[in-house]
């Protein structure tokens, strides 16, 4: 139904007096009938007022529910036809503004800055500057290490220990981190992992683990670890008490014991050690005590049985002992006599109480050794131990039917007097599931069977103590998730023991999907090592418990354009890499992604609902330009700095070595000698000529970034990114002219204030809405002193009533021609959807004045090392236990087939993975390498001989470029596995460009040495004004960019 409505048609916004008022029941109608049918383009219907916010015109998309609308209209309508110079304002920039509108309102800048992103929690000790050892850390985030890095794994199960054919070894469970790696370079502290003795380490990929039934194996060094992860809870209750033989209730004093008033018995003689006869709880019983005082005046009885508190070497503590026999009363000292020392106490240690065990490890040791020595000959003697298991309800009361015990002997040796030791390691019967065992209490106490030894004129060494006690759960998970582990066994051999903590690392290279070369934008989907920073924000953008995007949220574009612009404008590689370790559990995904493009010197942003990169480089481009026109009148404030910002008068850059996590401090002036430098870290910069980059801007930005300007603006600067460039006109003293508008009459406003025009001069005028907002507009006409014509209709219906509190207020500010400087945009700060705070600080050319380094020489001398050949035989299909033969083995070419070894039994494991080749016969191998002359290559390998083979079949001659360079013949006739040796070689490469590398065997009885892992690398040029002795020699700009002297 059509009601009533007041139309009112302006056809000339600049002639009120063309205006027509029509009374009418069907505006279309009405309006048909006044443009004779020809409904002019540049024509806006508004409902009650003119207004953007009241526009009611039909939309051509939705032309027939638009129509309907308009017919249910009641009141004033409003239909007002631009001419076309307003029309371009309306179409250009209120257009523009409204696109402006909606990009602010879509928009949400990653505005944070970079953070430092230093844990100060319980940090990951990949990121410790210090005590960078393997440590658990309850509660705290798993890893999320990027590119390749130093990685200390954490500990994710605590180490237990086990006595295996009396040597001591550790077991240990490790997190490397989320995801999945490749890991390379192994090594506890700084001692390689294959130097160290019998130290194993098993690597599991993501969802594998040590517990899975048919679990694989990505990595193997050492023997195979036959161990599943444990949860190992250790009782502190028992720590060395000494096991005591059953029939040890006797000493017979000789002058050599005393007794001390109100409570203690002690002994002077250096052969008698109390713990070994008596423990706390026992009786004990004194006879013949009878004895003077050492004063000389009196004496004491003081036989009687009594209760041990406290029992040391030669000290024994009673409980109350003048309760039963009162001459223990008061303060004494007796003299030295033949007292005996007895006990019927059963000889049992403990009971100590564990919880929730599966299996019940108890450790047992001899520290002095296990034998007896008549002075002429040393002989093996074997004690024999007892440990008791019982399950107890919580008031201590045993469950009837679940005691268990076990016996091992510890068997001492005719030759060694060293330490002797065995373990009791016991799965409980009677729990038949995780959940049936959960929470039950078990007493273990423990006793030494084997009575005391007595033989004449011959000394037994025998004390056994009960070192360690430990409850291990049972862990029902057969993996650990999206997460990389390592299983550890250290032997407690010497190499081992000079590490007083575990400080197990590798070089840990996570993979992630990378791009597919020659396709747009189209990645893999499996798993590549990649430190590239855009691949990596690709991925913590679309990791589904980081940022959970989806791949239409990302700008490639963008992304791939900042990445490729900062290769071809630093005329390098290195400053894309990312290479670091998130661990704080409160860092978003968001600061992350910033983080990783702070150092790729991109800054992140979202612009709708997708993620951009914008690469701050050099520029004469400015992206916006800020006057009055687009600046609120009065809010710029500009202020000047004098010198350097702080003061600084240099530039400590710190960032990290990845080859052993070390971090190194780049100095800008060279020589150290800046009092008050400032001190920067960005995260992932491992590259030195990353750093130097990062560092001189910064230095640069020091010296010559000094002018700072606040302002606020409309919403157009809502489309900017941090440091993006931009013009900004000093605007802080503008000729301008305010006060309250009065009426409007369409786009005709009605001043309070006279407002005189000068002649040729352009006006913008401000409105400040009854909600805060502010918009400008072009003033197309002054008709008279109080009455101004603008562009487009106001965006909210004016508040005009003399008695509202918040009238519409206005300001005309002059278009005058404030010539414009380039500045950087370092804050945006939307207030509502229409006004935006920002700051910005000089933009300078010099900034960038040491970008180019690398395009000019100033690097020529450094490049990296690289490998450019490894062996690829753990790919070939050869089943464990077995060997195969194979034509081309894994790159190489090989005289007659070559064979592949898996564990077979024998000779034994591979030095890396699982596979190894034996050259045998008078076979060779080799292959043809690209060199270039200006390089040194190394060569690295691991060599074995055959077990049980001589040192002639043993014997391997490396070739390179057809002249001997090498040897290996090692006689491996006494040994029963593969034992590897390390053999690091370097040298030059020939004038040619193809370099041949060759292995040949000698011997032609079809056996021969082990090879594994053959890797050749070409080693990077390193700079000419390198320090040496670690004393600086001058450099080019006067820059340091090497580690400082220790």
């Amino acid at each position: 139904m059509q009601h009533k409505v007041q139309l009112t048609v302006i056809p000339n916004v600049l002639d009120q007096n063309e205006n027509c008022h029509i009374e009418t029941d069907n505006v279309l109608d009405s309006l048909y009938d006044y443009f004779e049918g020809q409904f002019p383009d540049n024509s806006r219907l508004y409902h009650g007022s003119v207004s953007t916010k009241t526009d009611v015109t039909p939309v051509a998309g939705d032309i027939v529910n638009s129509m309907e609308q308009l017919r249910e209209l009641e009141g004033d309508i409003f239909c007002v036809v631009y001419p076309q110079f307003f029309l371009f304002g309306l179409t250009g920039v209120f257009g523009s503004l409204l696109k402006v509108l909606l990009l602010g309102l879509l928009s949400y800048l990653l505005r944070p800055k970079p953070p430092v992103e230093r844990n100060t929690g319980d940090q990951s000790p990949n990121n410790g500057l210090s005590e960078r050892v393997n440590k658990a850390r309850p509660n705290e985030r798993v890893p999320d290490i990027y590119g390749e890095v130093r990685a200390v794994p954490d500990l994710i199960a605590k180490p237990y220990f086990r006595f295996e054919a009396n040597q001591e070894v550790e077991y240990s469970y490790m997190c490397v981190g989320r995801g999945e790696f490749r890991i390379q370079d192994i090594k506890d502290d700084q001692t390689p992992i294959e130097d160290i003795a019998a130290v194993s380490v098993e690597v599991y990929g993501p969802y594998e683990s040590p517990n899975k039934t048919g679990k694989t194996i990505q990595q193997s060094i050492g023997r195979a670890i036959d161990e599943r992860v444990w949860s190992a809870v250790k009782s502190n209750a028992v720590n060395g008490q000494i096991l005591r033989a059953p029939d040890a209730t006797l000493i017979e004093g000789n002058e050599d014991i005393a007794f001390n008033g109100p409570d203690q018995i002690v002994t002077n003689n250096q052969d008698i050690n109390f713990e070994s006869y008596f423990a706390v709880g026992d009786t004990i019983t004194i006879a013949n005590s009878q004895t003077g005082l050492n004063t000389g005046e009196g004496s004491k009885d003081l036989d009687g049985t009594y209760e041990i508190f406290q029992v040391f070497n030669n000290n024994i503590v009673l409980i109350n002992p003048g309760l039963i026999n009162s001459e223990w009363n008061g303060t004494f000292n007796t003299d030295y006599s033949d007292a005996d020392l007895s006990s019927d106490t059963e000889k049992w240690v403990g009971p100590f109480t564990v919880k929730s065990p599966w299996i019940v490890l108890a450790n047992y040791i001899a520290v002095n050794g296990m034998y007896k020595d008549d002075g002429e000959e040393q002989s093996v003697i074997t004690v024999e131990i007892e440990t008791e298991m019982k399950q107890v309800n919580y008031e201590g009361q045993e469950i009837l039917g679940t005691k268990q015990t076990t016996r091992r002997f510890i068997e001492g040796s005719d030759v060694l007097q060293n330490s002797r030791s065995e373990s009791s390691f016991h799965t409980l019967t009677g729990n038949t599931s995780v959940e049936n065992a959960k929470d039950k209490l078990w007493e273990v106490r423990a006793r030494r069977i084997t009575p005391t030894f007595d033989e004449k004129d011959t000394r037994f060494v025998d004390e056994v103590q009960w070192r360690d006690l430990y409850g291990l759960e049972y862990v029902e998970n057969q993996t650990f998730g999206d997460v990389t582990t390592i299983m550890v066994r250290t032997p407690a051999t010497a190499g081992a023991l000079a590490v007083k903590q575990r400080k197990l690392n590798c070089l840990a290279w996570r993979k992630i999907p990378s791009r597919i070369p020659g396709t747009h934008y189209s990645f893999t989907n499996y798993n590549e090592t990649n430190s590239d920073a855009t691949l990596i924000i690709r991925h913590i953008a679309l990791d589904p418990t980081l940022g959970n995007m989806q791949e239409s949220d990302l700008d490639y574009d963008s992304m791939f354009t900042a990445s490729s612009l900062n290769r071809t404008y630093f005329g390098t590689n290195q400053c894309v890499f990312f290479n670091h370790t998130f661990d704080n559990k409160d860092l978003s995904a968001e600061e992350m992604i910033i983080a990783v493009a702070n150092s790729m010197f991109s800054t992140p942003y979202r612009q709708g609902s997708q993620l951009k990169l914008n690469f701050e480089q050099k520029t004469d481009m400015s992206k916006l330009l800020f006057n009055h026109r687009n600046k609120i009148p009065g809010s710029e404030v500009r202020n000047i700095r004098f010198g350097t910002s702080d003061n600084h008068d240099g530039v400590e850059f710190d960032w990290t070595d990845t080859s052993d996590g070390a971090t190194e401090t780049y100095q800008i002036p060279y020589d150290g000698s800046a009092s008050n430098p400032k001190k920067i870290e960005i995260v992932g910069i491992t590259s030195e000529i990353q750093a130097h980059m990062h560092a001189w801007r910064e230095w640069q930005k020091i010296q010559y970034q000094n002018v700072a300007v606040e302002f606020d603006s409309t919403a157009e600067a809502a489309i900017l990114t941090l440091n993006d460039r931009i013009l900004i006109a000093d605007n802080t003293r503008p000729d301008t002219n305010d006060g309250n508008i009065v009426s409007q009459n369409g786009v005709t406003l009605e001043l309070s204030q006279p407002f005189v025009p000068d002649s040729g001069e352009d006006y913008t005028i401000f409105i400040q809405h009854f909600d805060g907002s502010v918009e400008s507009l072009d003033v197309g006409a002054v008709n008279d002193a109080t009455h101004v014509t603008v562009g487009s209709p106001p965006r909210l219906p004016l508040v005009l009533d003399a008695d509202r509190y918040a009238r519409t207020t206005y300001q005309i500010v002059k278009n005058s021609r404030v010539r414009p400087s380039a500045f950087l945009v370092k804050e945006i700060d939307p207030k509502d959807s229409y006004v935006v705070s920002m700051q910005a600080t000089n933009y300078d050319d010099r900034f960038y004045a040491h970008d180019t380094d690398f395009l000019t020489g100033f690097f020529d001398e450094i490049s990296d090392d690289t490998i450019i050949f490894i062996e690829n035989w753990e790919d070939l299909d050869c089943p464990s236990g077995q060997w195969r033969l194979y034509e081309n083995p894994g790159g190489f070419d090989s005289t007659v087939a070559f064979e592949i070894q898996n564990n077979i039994v024998g000779i034994g494991p591979a030095a890396q993975g699982v596979k190894h080749g034996e050259l045998d016969g008078t076979n060779a191998i080799w292959v043809d390498l690209t060199t270039n002359p200006a390089n040194t290559y190394s060569i690295s390998l691991f060599y074995s001989p055959r077990p049980a083979v001589s040192q002639l079949d043993n014997q391997i001659d490396i070739y390179w470029d057809g002249s001997l360079v090498h040897t290996m013949a090692t006689d491996g006739t006494n040994n029963t596995e593969t034992v590897w040796e390390t053999i690091e070689l370097s040298f030059d490469a020939p004038s040619s460009s193809t370099t041949r590398l060759k292995f040949q065997s000698i011997q032609g009885d079809g056996v021969g040495g082990l090879l594994d892992d053959i890797k050749v690398t070409q080693i990077g040029l390193k700079p000419t004004y390198l320090r040496s002795n670690g004393d600086r020699i001058f450099q080019p700009d006067g820059v340091s960019i090497y580690r400082q002297p220790a």
